[in-house]
């Protein structure tokens, strides 16, 4: 008798040290999808299951700038910041454009951001159900986008 229960207690503190080791070992969010360090994060996450109306949204860090392809469709970007004046510092910007354009990629500069929100009018009103695939070209402000990187990551539209 003595002998199953230290059987048991055995077999349950293997249990537990196995579901502990499983929960910190979890990979889940943007450590799942491997960002570059020049990208804080995306939304929506590689591989997350969204509704339709979904916005996306790229965090660059400080210095940075891009450009989204959304679908295999390139959109341009328009900057919410204030255009630079005629000879100015040369520093590659995004286009100026009518910040309301709905096909267009918004890039706040105050937080490094990149941001799409499908909606009436636009290439994209809404997306369908099934996967989506984004990729995001980014470089230096200071330089121009013949440098660049890019990231590309899916979600899923379940509804």
């Amino acid at each position: 008798r003595k002998l199953s229960a230290v059987a048991l207690s055995a077999a349950v503190s293997l249990g537990l040290a196995l579901i502990i080791a499983g929960v910190q070992g979890s990979v889940t969010g943007d450590k799942r999808s491997r960002l570059p360090s020049e990208i804080e994060r995306v939304q929506p996450s590689l591989g997350d299951k969204v509704l339709n109306q979904v916005g996306l949204l790229v965090d660059l860090i400080p210095g940075y700038i891009g450009r989204l392809v959304i679908d295999g469709l390139p959109f341009q970007t328009v900057s919410t910041a204030e255009p630079e004046p005629v000879g100015g510092s040369g520093v590659a910007t995004p286009t100026t454009l009518f910040v309301d354009d709905p096909n267009s990629v918004r890039y706040d500069a105050g937080n490094n951001t990149l941001g799409y929100q499908p909606r009436p009018g636009g290439a994209i009103e809404r997306f369908s159900v099934g996967r989506h695939f984004v990729t995001v070209i980014y470089w230096k402000v200071e330089e121009s986008e013949a440098s660049s990187f890019s990231y590309t990551w899916y979600f899923d539209v379940t509804a």
